[in-house]
Order: C-alpha cells, then sequence, then structure tokens
C-alpha cells in the first residue's frame, strides 16, 4: 500500500484537480487504518465531483471504522440520493444501524441492499445477525442458509449459524456448523468458545474443555473464554 500511497500522490502532484486520484488515495490510507487521513482525501474529492456516490460511500465507511456512526449515515443517505440503486451504501448504512443497535432499520437497508444485490452472501450474513440480536433465531438460520448456498466457504454465516442454532437448542447441528467454521477459518478463538458452550450443554464437559482451552491458545486474553472454562471446572 506504502507504493499505492506515492503513485497516488504523484498523480495529485501532477493533476490537483482529479478527484478520482484523492479518491484512490483515500482509499489507501483506509487500507492501512488511517482513517482520519482518508476522510481528509475524500473530503477534497467530494469538493472536486461533488455527485460520487462511490466517493460518499467510502468517506462514510471511514467514519463508521471512526466509530462515527451519525457522520457515516450520513454519508450513506447522500450516496443513495445519488445512486438510488447502490447496493453498497444500503448494506453499509444496515452495518452501521445495527452497530447503533437500531436493529430494525438495519434490516430494512439490508432488505434494499439485496433488491440490488441478490447474490452478496456477506448481506444475508449481517440481516441473519440483526435478527438474532433481536431474538428472532429461526429467521436468522434462514439468512445463514441462502448466505451458505451462496458462499458454501462463507465462515461467518457458519459461525453465527451455530450461534443461532444454539439459542434454539440445537446443539449437534451447531456442533456441526462450528466444524464447518473452523475447517474454513481455524484461528477464530469465538468459534471455539461457541462450540464448547454446545458440548457443555450436552454434558461433553471433557471437549468442552478441549474447545476452552484451544480458544485461550488462540486469544489468551479473552474473558470470555476464562469464565467459560472456570464454569466447565465445575462438572469435571
Amino acid at each position: 500500500y506504502n507504493h499505492a500511497l506515492i503513485d497516488f500522490s504523484r498523480a495529485i502532484q501532477l493533476n490537483p484537480s482529479d478527484a478520482d486520484s484523492y479518491n484512490y488515495r483515500g482509499k489507501t490510507y483506509s487500507k492501512l487504518g488511517q482513517f482520519d487521513r482518508a476522510v481528509e482525501n475524500y473530503n477534497q474529492a467530494l469538493r472536486l465531483d461533488p455527485e460520487n456516490a462511490d466517493t460518499y460511500t467510502n468517506r462514510g465507511n471511514a467514519y463508521k471504522k471512526l466509530r462515527n456512526y451519525k457522520r457515516a449515515i450520513e454519508d450513506y443517505n447522500q450516496a443513495i440520493l445519488i445512486a438510488p440503486d447502490y447496493a453498497q451504501a444500503y448494506y453499509y448504512r444496515g452495518i452501521a444501524f445495527k452497530n447503533l443497535g437500531r436493529y430494525q432499520l438495519a434490516i430494512r437497508d439490508y432488505n434494499d441492499a439485496l433488491r440490488y444485490a441478490p447474490k452478496k452472501a456477506d448481506i444475508y450474513v449481517n440481516r441473519g445477525i440483526a435478527y438474532k440480536k433481536l431474538g428472532q433465531y429461526q429467521k436468522a438460520v434462514e439468512n445463514y442458509d441462502q448466505a451458505i448456498r451462496l458462499d458454501p466457504d462463507n465462515a461467518r454465516a457458519y459461525l453465527n449459524r451455530g450461534i443461532a442454532k444454539k439459542k434454539l437448542g440445537r446443539y449437534r447441528s451447531a456442533i456441526s456448523d462450528y466444524d464447518q467454521a473452523i475447517r474454513i477459518s481455524p484461528y477464530n478463538a469465538r468459534t471455539y468458545i461457541g462450540r464448547g458452550v454446545a458440548y457443555k450443554n450436552l454434558r461433553q464437559y471433557s471437549r468442552a474443555l478441549e474447545d476452552y482451552d484451544h480458544a485461550i491458545r488462540l486469544a489468551p486474553h479473552s474473558a470470555e473464554a476464562h469464565i467459560v472454562r472456570g464454569l466447565v471446572y465445575k462438572h469435571i
């Protein structure tokens, strides 16, 4: 990314009125985690090209990373005004609403995003998460099902479907989903914690302990992993 920054900066020197160069440099700063500098570049891009929905969406994403969800939503709103069929803007606005705990509004945006991008698995995953937060676990499972049909190697879909099934008391099926999530992404401590809880609920305490041990190796500072391991020790 540093080489990209050099090239985009040189392009701006050569043509300081090119909005795209600022937009690209902003995206590069975002990739580097320098979101304040990304915002500065998107600001300049929008001064030069104030009707660019992509730049508003990119700036919204930077604000979202800065946890300034209000400003992020304002940018997504503007992107949608300019391009009412822009699925990405609805999707990211849905994530911002989800992060604010406004799950019904998030679902509404995910619905709109799916109208324009019906084959994007991550939208179904995030809509499932919103339903899960509302306690509508079966609807959540249905969304994860659709995500997995579209993307059979989507670890987030398996992980979250496992969580929803666990909430429904479907522990063995949940374990199968956690198994798949681990096969695809073996370094996520949350997956081992979730599978361990399912094993504990089935009174398979030794297997639960193995999963908690693995989670702590991956995330030694996870308070949750230590708590659940402490609880399972009572049964051994």
